[in-house]
């Protein structure tokens, strides 16, 4: 059979599917879009994806008439339902091209042939035509989505892959299957998406200006931009019902007819065009403010929940992906709204079912905030209560105090004081962040419950003795502490793992303040199995009690070993740093401070004191604030240095806690000295009964550690008798009850005061000893910040070992050692106790402007593109220390920005 050949010529396209959408005269300009677009212009093709009402199409009209006021080519093509044919994209492609101001003009180009090599033969023609042409062509395709995944698509593919290199294509669409991947992997796309055209704060205000002549205050913009989360069609929305309102300054419009317009608008742009499946879906769906596929499935009960996000997502429907893994998505809020108002209309029975739902399935995933708020959102106070009971003590087990304490504050006032697991876990977290009334307000509950029915011995009641003795021990009251843990230590069997490791904890920490460290060593190997079963912050803990009995101790090894085992479970699968990972940080922050390794202990210390948590006992905040002092002294950051201790100050204040007050002091008189303002030190340890109270171990410790600074200013007053028997008396009780490395402070102290004394000879028969003791233990800072007149000695000490003339009867002491002392210093005074410190020069020096390695490494991940998140994630470090370290790189390189940062190590040749 012979085939006979026939001649197919589609209709023409109207004029305006190849007509340039008219551009209205109030749009505002998106200058920090088009820049993005301009320099991907030698690329094959720009995507612009985005929903409904986004701007796309203005943000190519603006762009496409800047590139005709250069004088370059663009064809403009509106696309509709009837371009899903081949030949009838083919025919719009050339009729764009024929209608533009510039480029070819030649006559339409004909179709003839049979469909199927009609279409390869015009193409071909087409694509030669624009390459002949040989200056930019640019064709737009506007609506792409109308025609995504039809025969159409085969059209523009080919001109993606095969296209000559002066066609630039561009794409407007809601969603788009064009295949891509080989173009991103050749860098031959630029994609805009929906973020990038949501309009900032200042577009909203530029808006609203330029269109309705509207000047909202800043806090009606703040909540319009709010509310809107930058949709442009949301904003032209509200701006038109302010304009008609009798006073647009009253915002309440925004809350009422504004949404219903806006509602209107998504009902007839998107959702009548789509399945009553999908809808159904979107309905059930939004009723949370973040989903994930699982969660989807179950509300919506369709399978494949992920799949149908993504889908949505790629559909252009107003829901976006909110984490780098893709399994959490977000509606947007407009939308969102939108959506739950219709389920309310439609279906207002359903709405309290999907809440339930919801919150049951966040319990089990341990999202309890989550879980909380949809059971109050229909308003469920007992199944709030009844979740956060259940699943309370998980959190506190697990360090998550900050967490818990939030969900608290959102059930109802007084709801809950009749349950004794909840209150029991309130108490616990209170305690454990220093919120002491709140705390002992729990246990009354708790009591309350048992005690008016005669009931004593029971398990609640034992826990509640334990946490009353972690309030006092937290207070640095141990007189009572043992009593109350015992009938739990007694009996360990009958009570959760969590309360015997605390009361373990408890128990380690008495015998630490009472120098008995054999015994705090067996209290920590007994309570091991049950820190391991209760939980992964009651193992932290028990990790922090064996870390502070080793520094008490002097076996300063073991102590790191401890704080980097508790740091290593904090962040063990932690999102951000949470409680427990401020405690280690602090701990060793400080610890690396003692060893001297300042790049170390700076950012760990920065991030402890940026998380704010009174967490801990006095231990810990000492290691933050008072070493913190002590860095940015060292620093020549006196202002800084001095709004530490300050800060310190106000919580010793409101926390009652005199240990850190006296530690606080200590360093600010040290300060004051080392500046050379003695009046201001004098008046710091002028009250001699300020601190004492009290009579138990810690009590004792306060006041040696008073007198110890008091003894220093009296010898820098020149009251040298007097400041060397209260130094021998510091030294003298603390040798009858003090740990060694409290021991060896107050030995520093005295061989300071004897030096001012101009007793030589004693001073350096005190210091000796007290070297050798820090030299088998590693101590630096503890003798590099002993005062000018330490550091004299010891270089004395230093060139009598290097010189074989080490004095008779003076204990040995490595020459290393004494040299790793004397290399650690960086003294910011000059020779004398009353110089001032130097004033920093302009230039730094080379020393200053280098970076560590931990810098470099930060550096070149920067430079390779990864976010903060990545960093942290790639080097097994928290945001917060990332964070540090860049603020530490744009400090060093005397820029401000991150990319900054890159810019300058490549012009000082420090990346490659």
């Amino acid at each position: 059979m012979q085939t006979t050949s026939t001649s197919v010529t589609p209709p023409r396209p109207t004029r305006t599917k190849v007509s340039t959408p008219v551009c209205r005269q109030d749009l505002i300009d998106r200058a920090r879009l088009i820049e993005p677009l301009r320099l991907g212009r030698a690329r094959r093709l720009t995507l612009v994806r985005a929903p409904a009402g986004f701007g796309k199409t203005t943000l190519l009209l603006q762009w496409q008439r800047l590139l005709q006021e250069e004088g370059q080519a663009v064809a403009w093509l509106n696309l509709e339902d009837d371009d899903c044919q081949r030949q009838a994209m083919l025919t719009g492609l050339i009729d764009a091209i024929h209608e533009m101001p510039t480029g070819p003009t030649a006559t339409q180009l004909r179709i003839r042939g049979t469909a199927s090599v009609v279409s390869e033969t015009a193409l071909a023609e087409l694509v030669n035509r624009i390459h002949e042409y040989a200056s930019p062509v640019t064709i737009v395709l506007d609506d792409w989505h109308v025609v995504d995944g039809s025969d159409a698509a085969g059209v523009v593919a080919f001109l993606l892959h095969s296209g000559p290199p002066n066609l630039h294509l561009v794409v407007a669409a809601r969603d788009c299957s064009l295949p891509c991947s080989r173009l991103r992997v050749a860098g031959q796309i630029t994609e805009v998406d929906n973020e990038q055209l949501r309009f900032t704060r200042e577009e909203t205000a530029d808006f609203l200006a330029g269109v309705g002549n509207l000047e909202p205050t800043a806090d009606e913009l703040d909540r319009l931009h709010g509310m809107s989360a930058g949709w442009p069609a949301a904003v032209r929305l509200a701006s038109g019902a302010l304009r008609d309102a009798d006073d647009p300054a009253r915002m309440p419009i925004i809350h009422s007819g504004w949404h219903r317009t806006v509602g209107d608008y998504l009902d007839e742009v998107v959702l009548n065009g789509l399945s009553c499946a999908t809808v159904d879906f979107l309905l059930a769906t939004a009723t949370c403010d973040h989903i994930t596929g699982s969660l989807a499935a179950a509300l919506s009960r369709q399978s494949s929940g992920a799949g149908k996000l993504e889908n949505l997502e790629r559909g252009g429907l107003f829901v976006r992906a909110i984490d780098a893994e893709r399994e959490w998505f977000r509606y947007d809020p407009l939308f969102a709204h939108h959506l739950r108002r219709r389920l309310a209309r439609d279906y207002p029975d359903r709405a309290a079912d999907l809440h339930r739902i919801a919150a049951d399935w966040f319990a089990q995933q341990g999202m309890l905030g989550d879980a909380v708020d949809h059971a109050l959102a229909i308003r469920d106070d007992d199944l709030a209560v009844e979740l956060v009971e259940t699943h309370a003590m998980r959190y506190v087990e697990g360090g998550e105090i900050a967490e818990l304490l939030a969900v608290v504050e959102k059930l109802p006032a007084k709801k809950g004081t009749d349950r004794p697991r909840l209150q029991i876990a309130v108490a616990w977290a209170n305690c454990l962040v220093h919120r002491m009334q709140r705390a002992e307000c729990a246990l009354e509950h708790v009591k309350a419950q048992y005690l008016t029915r005669g009931e004593v011995n029971t398990e609640p009641l034992i826990e509640a003795d334990v946490i009353e003795a972690c309030v006092n021990v937290y207070r640095d009251r141990i007189d009572k502490a043992e009593n109350l843990i015992a009938p739990c230590l007694n009996r360990p069997h009958a009570y959760r793992p969590w309360v015997v490791a605390a009361a373990a904890n408890i128990q380690t920490f008495v015998y630490v303040q009472y120098a008995d460290f054999d015994a705090a060593r067996r209290e920590q190997e007994w309570a091991r199995p049950f820190q391991a079963r209760g939980g992964r912050f009651a193992e932290i803990y028990g990790q922090f009690m064996d870390g502070l009995s080793a520094a008490a101790r002097l076996d300063l090894e073991y102590a790191g070993r401890s704080y980097k085992r508790a740091r290593a479970l904090a962040l063990d699968g932690a999102q951000e740093p949470k409680h427990a990972a401020s405690l280690s940080a602090a701990l060793l922050g400080a610890w690396h401070y003692e060893r001297d390794v300042l790049d170390e202990a700076e950012p760990l210390l920065e991030e402890a004191h940026e998380l704010e948590t009174d967490g801990g006992t006095a231990d810990f905040m000492i290691a933050t604030h008072v070493t913190i002092a002590k860095i940015k002294s060292l620093r020549a950051d006196l202002p800084g240095a001095h709004a530490a201790l300050t800060e310190g100050e106000s919580i010793a204040a409101r926390l009652s806690l005199d240990r850190l007050a006296v530690a606080v002091l200590g360093q600010r008189v040290r300060l004051h000295l080392e500046q050379g303002d003695l009046l201001t030190a004098q008046d710091l340890v002028v009250d001699d009964s300020r601190f004492a109270e009290g009579n138990n171990r810690i009590d004792a410790a306060i006041r040696r550690e008073y007198a110890a600074s008091r003894a220093r200013v009296l010898a820098a007053s020149g009251s040298y008798s007097e400041a060397v028997r209260l130094a021998e008396t510091v030294s003298e009780q603390a040798s009858c009850e003090a740990s060694p490395h409290a021991i060896l402070k107050t030995r520093i102290e005295l061989a300071h005061v004897l030096k001012m004394a101009d007793r030589s000879t004693d001073a350096l028969q005190v210091l000796a000893p007290a070297l050798a003791a820090g030299g088998e233990a590693g101590l630096v800072r503890s003798f590099a910040d002993g005062g000018h007149l330490v550091l004299r000695m010891i270089a004395e000490l230093y060139e009598a070992r290097r010189r074989g003339r080490w004095p008779d009867g003076l204990p040995d002491v490595p020459l290393r050692y004494l040299l790793r002392i004397l290399s650690a210093t960086t003294p910011q005074t000059a020779a004398g106790a009353s110089s001032r410190p130097q004033r920093p020069t302009r230039e730094r020096s080379t020393a200053e402007l280098s970076l560590s390695a931990r810098e470099m490494d930060i550096l070149g991940l920067l430079d390779n593109g990864l976010t903060n998140k990545e960093i942290a994630r790639h080097l097994g470090i928290t945001i917060n220390t990332v964070k540090w370290y860049l603020k530490s790189i744009n400090s060093k390189l005397g820029v401000t920005r991150r990319q900054q940062s890159v810019t300058e190590a490549r012009r000082r040749n420090l990346l490659r």
